[in-house]
């Protein structure tokens, strides 16, 4: 995956393969979203899935031609600061993270992210966070998951 720089990204932890391997979905903000409620799954677009490792095996030399991406790279490449980078051994099933330029507002459940940097950002960087969203955002995707396992409507 090819990141761009200038984008928001939601990235999801979903699943821990083994010690050094996790399938992590990411997806965009809508460019047409100006303010947006972080619950709401209409305002991203459509997630990407890819494999990434903590460390390379041995063997390997070039990562290039692998199905693969390492961590620490995606992480170099969005010039996320090093005091914001989430470690490899940190990273656990069911994380979402935030990541780009945006400010965050709070109001009661919901968190809205407004694209831009904030004015206190003078590194003009890009900023990784980790979200716990609210137990209503949980319940869709976990309801939309259940639907894509099944092909079918889950009843209620």
């Amino acid at each position: 995956m090819k990141p761009n720089k200038n984008e928001i990204y939601r990235i999801t932890i979903d699943e821990m393969l083994d010690e050094n391997l996790a399938r992590v979905l990411i997806s965009s903000l809508k460019k047409e979203i100006i303010v947006s409620d972080l619950t709401d799954i209409n305002v991203w677009n459509k997630e990407e899935s890819v494999l990434f490792t903590g460390t390379l095996p041995k063997n390997v030399k070039d990562i290039s031609n692998m199905n693969f991406e390492l961590w620490s790279s995606f992480l170099n490449s969005l010039e996320i600061d090093e005091k914001q980078r989430v470690s490899w051994s940190d990273l656990r099933e069911g994380q979402v993270y935030i990541l780009g330029k945006y400010s965050v507002e709070k109001q009661e459940k919901q968190i809205r992210i407004v694209p831009g940097l904030p004015t206190w950002d003078k590194k003009r960087r890009n900023r990784l966070h980790r979200f716990d969203l609210v137990p209503e955002m949980k319940t869709k995707i976990n309801k939309l998951y259940n639907e894509a396992l099944t092909r079918r409507k889950v009843i209620e």
